[in-house]
């Protein structure tokens, strides 16, 4: 945010339309052009002068009439790769505009993020119409903190893998199509964000089945989905799986879900799949207690695991659970470069006695004094006090 006004809009169509500019890439975010701004924009980018990649026009004021005005540069402008509206009042008239410029051959645009845009399963209609006349370039889409639903998730995904549904009032019935979704083969998804949606056990279930069956997903966020240790259940079946090679998952988010030390047992347990590929794991808010931790500890230390970020903050973890952990981090095995926990003060004093001195000589570093950072093969201990 610079404080740009529409008013500056004629002067930047000019540089976008002069064949000797080389500008790329262009953030105008948090500036109030409203729509009258757009439309002098849009002169520029319909030149065929334009070489612009990047356009990003998030918190400008917008409503439905600045896509209007955009649905000819979608069509001209054959360079445009990425376009950021979010936090704009466009609504469902304004994805109606945009789906115009969307659904022809010409339009090539890679990545569309519409979130916080007040959009609603009717806009979704018109979205899936234009990916169905022209699917060949989209490939990221995020919809998150729209009040899409189910009806508009499943409308979407009968033509589309989107990467961000975050906050969008998804629930279990989402998740069929979700999951047919991920068991396709053709299906290019490799991150996928349905975090703060009341998807449950149930829906969790469907996601894994797709996990299972084939998927080229890497990233998986469903923080704050209402999963507990039973949902837990079905993630193990994917992480243990001999098929594990299908699936590429390296980032997953299971945070804010009540999961438990039994639900982290069976994932403790996948650490050990010498198929696996997960690298970070975050286990923040999940009910966790010292009885997971020897779990944890045998997965760290197993010679296949490949973890490198775990972060265990906000749960009640103490000096006995503490003692584990690090009695799996000193291992040679154990390849973890970043722990985060909380409501250790003590206990991290119990694990310092277990680091200090014993790590094999190629993984030793200098070691802190204070007990609540700790340096292993640039590993950070970070604890927060309460």
């Amino acid at each position: 945010h610079i404080g740009l006004l529409e008013d500056s809009c004629p002067a930047l169509a000019a540089v976008l339309s002069t064949r000797e500019s080389y500008l790329r890439k262009l953030d105008l975010g948090y500036n109030s052009f409203s729509d009258s701004g757009v439309r002098e924009l849009a002169e520029g980018l319909n030149s065929e002068d334009c070489r612009l990649k990047i356009l990003r026009l998030q918190g400008c004021g917008l409503t439905s009439e600045a896509c209007k005005y955009l649905i000819q540069s979608l069509i001209q402008n054959q360079i445009l790769e990425e376009l950021d509206l979010s936090c704009n009042e466009i609504g469902d008239e304004g994805l109606k505009f945009l789906s115009m410029g969307l659904g022809t051959s010409h339009c090539q645009l890679e990545t569309l993020k519409l979130s916080q845009c007040n959009i609603t399963q009717s806009g979704c209609y018109h979205l899936a119409s234009a990916l169905r006349r022209n699917p060949a370039y989209l490939s990221v889409l995020d919809l998150s903190i729209n009040v899409i639903g189910d009806e508009g998730a499943n409308e979407i995904f009968r033509n589309f893998d989107i990467s961000q549904l975050y906050h969008c009032s998804l629930t279990v019935l989402s998740c069929v199509h979700i999951g047919e979704a991920l068991k396709s083969e053709t299906s290019n998804l490799v991150e996928l964000n349905l975090s703060n949606n009341s998807l449950k056990d149930a829906g969790f279930e469907l996601i894994c089945e797709g996990m299972y069956a084939w998927s080229s997903l890497e990233k998986l966020n469903v923080s704050r989905c209402g999963i507990t240790g039973t949902g837990c259940k079905y993630l193990a079946s994917v992480l243990c799986s001999n098929s594990w090679e299908a699936v590429e998952l390296q980032e997953l988010d299971v945070s804010m879900n009540r999961l438990g030390d039994r639900g982290v047992k069976g994932i403790s347990a996948g650490l050990k799949n010498p198929l696996s590929h997960l690298r970070i794991l975050n286990l923040s808010y999940c009910s966790l207690t010292d009885d997971c931790c020897a779990e944890l500890a045998s997965g760290l230390a197993s010679k296949v695991n490949v973890l490198g970020k775990l972060d265990l903050s906000h749960n009640n973890l103490r000096d006995k659970g503490v003692k584990k952990l690090c009695m799996g981090l000193k291992t040679p095995q154990c390849r973890l470069e970043k722990l985060g926990s909380v409501n250790a003060t003590r206990g991290l004093k119990v694990g310092f006695g277990v680091f200090s001195g014993r790590f094999p000589p190629q993984n030793r570093r200098a070691v802190y004094p204070h007990p609540s950072l700790v340096t292993r093969r640039w590993m950070v201990i970070s604890c927060m006090y309460v």
